[in-house]
């Protein structure tokens, strides 16, 4: 039997089967390469330090679970666990400037066809991983090289790729500027050029070559091919007449075993002996291009998957009408307007479920610092409180956010205490505990904090709780510290810095939920409310019971 179309790079990839390693953690001698050119850093970070020397939060903070960021970061970053991109979303920002600097890249990314190319590159890069993964899992050396060819000639052709479509876009942005320029240094340096070269002649010395392969029995021969006529040429010339349209394919496809087998070894080997200038080449050229991927691409590669994983998370809520923007974000003037807002956490929940998404604003103006959120139970205050958390959150990281306008401070620190059930194995006590973490917070906070807390001291009695939030917001008003605090004492708004907002109820009917958190004040019968409903004792709950 003939086979006079097989080609030993070709043959030998083709029995190579992809794995599950993680290819961020494969080939750590590229991480050594060096960059060709200083001046691109990082598309995430705007200075030279970068992500490197940033102080980075642990994972352990209770704001990621009370506002649910760790839910958000994972329904964003789940599709693309391969780069462990957490640590990116939960490194803060250097400050605005950083901010603007990711508002730019977002932008451009938005732009014309930059975010599909980047996405391109991003697809050749994972090929030219996988292919590092493979080529250290290989016994044979011929078939490692031939991985190793692959390896280089995906890296080529990725950045030649990704260099001529940023030539096309043209980015306006400073990062994607910088990144433009670099690889142009990068893909004009004689490395890369020579690099290029030679991958280009060993595949197509190898490409080139055709050999024999007889089997008879377990019997199989190897012999150099000389020209013998290629029957498959005079088979499909003979059938061509019975041709009656396309055939259904009955072809099965399958994934062959990772490493050979020792005939394919040895055929390998016999092939090689046949030519041994070609896999002579194939060696020096393993040999010679040893650290060639360029440092800062390979973080590049990562760091962009930052921005490509919050897009794409965005696309799918966008889809749904719900509204994002970029909003203006201040590192020193605290007055606060967001339209349209909603719970990042929430909304992916509630567009499986085919409700409503109901959009609230926020507004802080002049000296105002605190919102005291009221209302009655399961009408939106904790969700409200959540949304304008998250909000600081991913404007302060330099995100776009839900709504159609917004302004933000830029925030140092956000410190949370949500309601939670009592901790038997604590013997505190819950108001004990409860004043444990909240002097925590007022001991931790700042200017420059958001604090969030959310029915704290519930277990008490009403006097105490009174006392204990007046004191409480006296001291973060002090410090001119931002603050959502969600109760139901309405006295509390009469603090001079504090706005009082409510979760309200369909007037015709107010056991019915709106989840519109309004300004308005307090009119003092809201814990009244609550009372009523705890007992049994509310309007809608008497008239039930009394009803014939």
């Amino acid at each position: 039997m003939n086979d006079r179309n097989r080609r030993p790079g070709l043959w030998v990839l083709s029995v190579l089967e992809w794995t599950e390693a993680d290819p961020m953690a494969v080939g750590r001698h590229f991480l050594q390469a060096e960059t060709s050119s200083a001046q691109f850093v990082s598309i995430l970070f705007d200075d030279d330090v970068g992500q490197a020397m940033r102080p980075s939060l642990s994972g352990r903070e209770p704001f990621l679970d009370d506002l649910h960021i760790h839910r958000i970061i994972s329904d964003i970053t789940e599709s693309r666990s391969q780069y462990n991109l957490e640590p990116l979303f939960l490194t803060p920002s250097s400050g605005t400037l950083e901010v603007e600097f990711r508002h730019q890249a977002f932008h451009d990314l938005q732009r014309g066809m930059l975010r599909s190319t980047i996405e391109a590159f991003a697809a050749q890069m994972v090929t030219m991983r996988e292919h590092e993964a493979l080529s250290a899992q290989l016994k044979d050396g011929y078939q490692r090289d031939a991985v190793t060819l692959a390896t280089a000639s995906s890296y080529v052709d990725a950045v030649a790729g990704l260099d001529h479509l940023l030539r096309k876009e043209l980015p306006v942005s400073s990062g994607f500027c910088s990144l433009a320029e670099h690889v142009r240094t990068i893909t004009a340096s004689a490395a890369f050029c020579q690099l290029a070269a030679d991958a280009q002649r060993v595949q197509s010395a190898l490409g080139a070559i055709r050999y024999c392969l007889r089997i008879h029995g377990r019997r199989v021969h190897v012999s150099p091919y000389r020209d013998e006529p290629d029957y498959s040429q005079e088979i499909t010339e003979t059938f061509r007449r019975f041709r009656q349209g396309s055939a259904k394919d009955y072809r099965l496809n399958y994934r062959p075993a990772i490493d050979f087998n020792h005939v394919e070894a040895m055929v390998l080997e016999r092939v090689a002996a046949f030519h041994p200038e070609e896999f002579a080449d194939l060696k020096n050229f393993c040999q010679v291009h040893t650290g060639y991927v360029d440092q800062a691409l390979l973080r590049f590669d990562r760091e962009v998957q930052f921005y490509l994983a919050y897009l794409a998370h965005m696309d799918h809520l966008q889809e749904a009408g719900l509204p994002f923007c970029y909003p203006e974000v201040s590192p020193s003037s605290k007055e606060t307007w967001v339209e349209n807002a909603y719970d990042m956490a929430l909304a992916p929940t509630l567009i499986k479920q085919g409700r409503n998404i109901v959009p609230n604003d926020v507004m802080l103006t002049g000296t105002e610092r605190i919102l005291l959120v009221t209302g009655p139970n399961q009408g939106g205050k904790t969700t409200f409180a959540r949304m304008v958390g998250q909000l600081h959150f991913f404007a302060s990281i330099g995100c776009p956010i839900p709504g159609t306008t917004a302004r933000l401070f830029q925030t140092n620190r956000i410190l949370t205490h949500f309601e939670h059930g009592e901790n038997l194995s604590d013997l505190r006590g819950k108001l004990k505990d409860d004043l444990i973490k909240v002097r925590d917070i007022l001991d931790a906070s700042d200017s420059g904090s958001l604090v969030i807390l959310n029915e704290t001291f519930s277990s008490t009695g009403l006097h105490d709780a009174l006392e204990l939030g007046r004191k409480i917001l006296g001291s973060l008003a002090g410090k001119d510290t931002l603050t959502v605090y969600v109760s139901f004492l309405d006295e509390l708004a009469s603090l001079p810095t504090a706005v009082s907002m409510e979760s309200t109820v369909r007037p015709d009917d107010p056991a019915t939920r709106t989840f519109k958190v309004v300004r308005k004040p307090a009119d003092g019968r809201v814990y009244a409310k609550v009372l009523a409903e705890k007992y049994g004792l509310s309007y809608t709950q008497l008239k039930k019971m009394l009803t014939p």
